[in-house]
């Protein structure tokens, strides 16, 4: 167990001896608790992270979702609460809750059941079943944060899963995948009403 006051310092202690879990807050005293977990994600990926906030936004709970975090706890949860989801985390399950994570859920819940309405019945072929979610977020106008923080991976994966499937299915641009399912949902003969 540690202890670090600032972002530096927690880079620090990571560099020696990287944690298990880490909790950190949204707003540090000398940054963003975002671009800390952002850049302990990315020099230590099996760090574990729960961010234990005031904020209880559904901007700043998709911002931090998107980092990979694996928790999203507001400081009014009690004492127990935060030591079962530190359990929870630590056996690989997420742990989310407020009512701005409660609000993204929802809207997730939302989507997929668009995207499955838009990709329903038909075959873009060699895309698999979450590339086909992908794509439909993507062809409903959802950013690569917003698809990441719905989808619960990362936005670097979201990159990774659209430089696939443009490769696979011949196109260059978002723009191209959108009208390709278009024409293929048209080739269908399904349509999204």
């Amino acid at each position: 167990v540690g202890e670090a006051g600032s972002i530096e310092e927690t880079k620090t202690i990571a560099e020696k001896v990287p944690p298990d879990i880490t909790i950190l807050d949204i707003v540090l005293p000398d940054g963003s608790g975002i671009e800390l977990a952002r850049y302990l994600k990315s020099k230590h990926p099996d760090i574990k992270i729960i961010f234990l906030t005031g904020y209880d936004s559904e901007s700043i709970a998709v911002s931090a979702i998107s980092t990979g975090a694996e928790g999203y706890l507001v400081k009014n949860s009690s004492f127990d609460r935060l030591v079962n989801a530190i359990r929870s985390v630590a056996t690989g399950d997420h742990v989310y809750d407020s009512s701005a994570v409660a609000s993204i859920v929802r809207r997730f819940t939302d989507m997929y059941s668009s995207s499955e309405t838009i990709l329903a019945g038909e075959t873009i072929q060699g895309l698999s079943p979450k590339e086909k979610r992908i794509a439909a977020l993507v062809a409903q106008g959802m950013t690569n944060k917003e698809i990441a923080a719905l989808t619960f991976i990362s936005v670097n994966t979201v990159k990774t899963h659209l430089r696939r499937m443009f490769s696979r299915l011949g196109v260059s641009s978002r723009r191209e995948l959108i009208q390709r399912i278009k024409d293929q949902i048209i080739t269908d003969g399904t349509t999204t009403e």
